[in-house]
């Protein structure tokens, strides 16, 4: 599959729009520092430009809690077979690990 010139194609088309956009190759030496400078000066734009009231600084380790305020809702539950409400939860599927396994599989 990946000798398929059509996926060449995409992945080249892919690469392009990355360096058009972030202006770095990932295999580039110091591919690291510039991805966090370029999303650093992302983040500071995001935060000129949206009120602060309009605006989550959101990490997905903190989970359902501060999302759920911000956006006025309930943390997710769920009826157990037991009959108790539990606390959805919080997907952790782009975690380093989970996306680790699924590779593997």
């Amino acid at each position: 599959m990946l000798w398929d010139p059509r996926v060449q194609a995409l992945a080249r088309n892919l690469d392009k729009k990355q360096r058009d956009v972030w202006r770095f190759e990932w295999s580039d030496a110091d591919a690291r520092e510039k991805a966090l400078a370029f999303f650093e000066g992302y983040y500071a734009e995001c935060r000129a430009r949206i009120d602060e009231q309009r605006r989550i600084e959101f990490r997905v380790q903190d989970g359902w809690g501060p999302l759920c305020e911000f956006l006025g809702v309930d943390v997710p539950t769920v009826v157990g077979d037991d009959g108790v409400r539990r606390e959805i939860p919080f997907p952790r599927t782009n975690e380093r690990g989970s996306l680790l396994k699924t590779r593997d599989k």
